[in-house]
């Protein structure tokens, strides 16, 4: 765990201070209103086999506030994470908020990637109006609200909870932020210059970024591999770590 200058803010990361060996080099991103603990069972699974890095974007978990109002914004962010600590080229694995900006990144910044995985998200992330107006004003209830279609009808009701919890850790405007970056995101154009070896995967059970997004994805990115979890929904991650981690694995060649 440490922080890194950015932007003229503190960045908090969990990770090494530096990468000192030639072991690949993974950089976790996470969603709207999320933080470093959403890839904690990624981080515990690979660290002994790559450099594993999760940063936390501005404004979120410990990270200090810069007030980005884009995923371009949140873009040039993990650009200059990634330069300062000389990470690249690095395989960046993005979560739906994280997986636009990951899409991002590899249409502007390609030469910094080796690899991209791209994780409940899509070329367009519209955001209900039902959740972007009163996200500020009933905030608790917007994020229940949110918790309750998250996750897949198998999962235990604790972990929804747990990360129900997590959400409320922000400011009300700080997610309305991020959902308001979201719903103005747009690669639909531009995706399919993405020339990277790209994975793929989606929840099949997945109600907020629905499997059809990710077939957009795989139809458009010539480079792609498309894998759907069963019995899961926006957070397979969390939901099936064992199942979603052998597909990273298998994806990366770290199964040797």
């Amino acid at each position: 765990m440490a922080y890194i200058a950015v932007k003229g803010i503190k960045i908090f990361y969990a990770g090494p201070e530096s990468q000192k060996s030639s072991a690949p080099r993974l950089v976790f991103l996470h969603g709207a209103g999320g933080d470093h603990t959403i890839w904690t069972r990624q981080f515990e699974y690979f660290k002994g086999k790559a450099g594993v890095y999760v940063p936390e974007l501005p404004g979120h978990g410990r990270s200090e506030e810069l007030e980005p109002a884009s995923i371009a914004e949140y873009g040039e962010v993990i650009k200059d994470f990634v330069d300062a600590l000389a990470l690249a080229p690095v395989t960046l694995i993005g979560h739906s908020m994280g997986g636009a900006i990951t899409q991002y990144m590899a249409l502007r910044y390609p030469d910094r990637l080796k690899s991209i995985v791209l994780v409940g998200t899509g070329a367009r992330l519209r955001v209900t109006p039902e959740i972007l107006d009163r996200i500020e004003g009933h905030f608790r209830e917007v994020v229940s609200t949110i918790c309750n279609y998250a996750f897949g009808p198998e999962t235990p009701r604790e972990l929804v909870i747990q990360v129900q919890e997590q959400m409320e850790r922000n400011s009300p405007a700080v997610l309305h932020r991020d959902f308001r970056a979201c719903h103005q995101f747009d690669s639909m154009e531009e995706v399919s210059r993405i020339t990277l070896p790209t994975l793929i995967l989606c929840g099949k059970e997945d109600l907020l970024t629905p499997p059809k997004y990710s077939q957009y994805l795989h139809q458009r990115i010539s480079s792609s591999v498309l894998k759907f979890i069963d019995g899961v929904g926006h957070m397979p991650m969390l939901e099936k770590p064992e199942v979603f981690n052998r597909e990273l694995e298998a994806f990366l060649g770290l199964t040797g």
